[in-house]
């Protein structure tokens, strides 16, 4: 079985719903082709930035780097 790591970052707006949405199919390319994907969220939104003030930093980058790939939702207000 092929393992995969995958960041997941919805973002905002319509983001979250087009990430559901390709999880949904991921998640039958897995019981399709046999592989194993294992998924790390991460809240990194415009809103997130309005609320609280954070954003991504450098070592986030550097974190998020680490994985085979990254699934990116819209973002923005």
């Amino acid at each position: 079985m092929t393992k995969y790591d995958i960041v997941v970052i919805p973002g905002d707006g319509i983001g979250p719903e087009v990430i559901d949405a390709a999880l949904a199919v991921l998640k039958e390319c897995e019981t399709r082709y046999g592989l194993e994907l294992n998924y790390t969220s991460y809240d990194f939104s415009a809103d997130l930035y309005r609320r609280t003030g954070r954003k991504i930093t450098p070592a986030d980058m550097d974190e998020i780097g680490k994985a085979h790939a990254v699934l990116f939702g819209a973002m923005g207000l």
